[in-house]
């Protein structure tokens, strides 16, 4: 079981990655100042995961509480929403 949840963390992580750059070919704003787009990104992902996707699924539902909520949305804005975007600044400027 861990195994699968491992795996699944990586195909959700690489789901998000996608779905940032190609929404940087719609937008090409979010390319110009990657840090505010990545901050951004990092609180969508947040919001999107713990609002709508968990909910839906059969994980049993624990509150939200302020300081988790905020380690949870520090650590995506950091671990995902600014590499994310920093990689896609870097992509898309190299294509030209």
């Amino acid at each position: 079981m861990p195994l699968l949840g491992i795996f699944f963390h990586y195909v959700i992580a690489i789901s998000w990655t996608l779905l940032f750059f190609i929404v940087c070919l719609k937008l090409s704003i979010l390319l110009k100042n990657w840090v505010v787009s990545g901050i951004a990104f990092g609180l969508v992902v947040w919001l999107s995961m713990n609002l709508v996707i968990l909910p839906l699924s059969r994980v049993p539902s624990t509150p939200i509480t302020l300081s988790g909520a905020l380690i949870g949305i520090s650590v995506l804005m950091v671990c995902i929403g600014l590499p994310i975007a920093f990689l896609a600044s870097r992509y898309y400027q190299s294509k030209g």
